[in-house]
């Protein structure tokens, strides 16, 4: 049985493009398609846009975000995906997605941290009042 090596072949297919002009378009299809099946990938990560981004370079990946290849919901559920505590992310127009996904792949700026997690006190912790929000002692009735 012969296996096909699909990046070589690829790769060879690349060093000779004038053999291969007749199906240019179909081949950047294939390879746009490649690019965007990695970005909608499940448990896609920032750390995993940025390797791609080193791999196929910014501005592939610049291309692949576009509003040609990817819609605006698709971009959305990318940014959660790879930065879910941007604080940005609920108000953002699709360009400030787009604009904050190629910062990330281009190493521009790093996923947002989580924000701490709120602290309650514990069974046995006594809430401590300040003095302004203390009742105020009643004065005792006189000549009753």
């Amino acid at each position: 049985m012969i296996v096909l090596d699909t990046f070589s072949l690829l790769g060879r297919m690349a060093a000779a493009p004038d053999v291969f002009d007749e199906v240019e378009a179909e081949l950047a299809k294939a390879a746009v398609a490649s690019v965007k099946k990695m970005l909608k990938r499940k448990g896609f990560t920032a750390s995993d846009l940025r390797r791609l981004a080193e791999a196929v370079g910014t501005d592939t990946v610049g291309y692949v975000l576009g509003h040609d290849t990817m819609g605006d919901a698709d971009i959305e559920k990318l940014v959660k995906s790879v930065d879910k505590h941007w604080a940005g992310i609920a108000t953002a127009k699709p360009a400030a997605l787009r604009d904050h996904l190629l910062a990330l792949a281009d190493g521009e700026c790093e996923p947002s941290v989580p924000p701490p997690p709120a602290r309650t006190p514990a069974k046995n912790e006594s809430v401590q009042w300040s003095q302004s929000m203390s009742a105020r002692p009643r004065k005792a009735a006189s000549g009753r």
